[in-house]
């Protein structure tokens, strides 16, 4: 019979080593403010987007038509005070590179 238990020794410590710089990326990252970034980031992936009031939430839509993410102005919900809205609610304009406004055509980007 063969023995295993060598080969397990460095394939866990190796796993262990992984965890462990894992943890401090971490643990650096909330020390110097990276935590938030990443957050934000997660949060943009999955579609959740958070403004403290309707002038932050308009900035948001503004940078997403800056950046010609109209789908994204089109669809995406923003949550302003507690109430799921979108661009074309609060009142935020956008016109494409091709001239066309938002406002009107958003069916065009679903």
């Amino acid at each position: 019979m063969l023995n295993k238990r060598g080969a397990e020794l460095p394939i866990t410590t190796i796993i262990i080593v992984i965890l462990a710089i894992l943890v401090l990326v971490i643990v650096a990252a909330s020390f110097t403010g990276g935590m938030k970034s990443m957050f934000d980031k997660i949060k943009e992936l999955f579609g959740i987007y958070t403004a403290t009031n309707k002038e932050a939430a308009r900035q948001i839509c503004d940078n997403w038509c800056s950046a010609g993410r109209y789908k994204t102005w089109c669809t995406d919900k923003i949550k302003v005070e507690g109430a799921d809205t979108d661009c074309k609610t609060l009142g935020a304009t956008c016109t494409t590179d091709k001239g066309e406004k938002l406002h009107d055509s958003c069916a065009n980007y679903k």
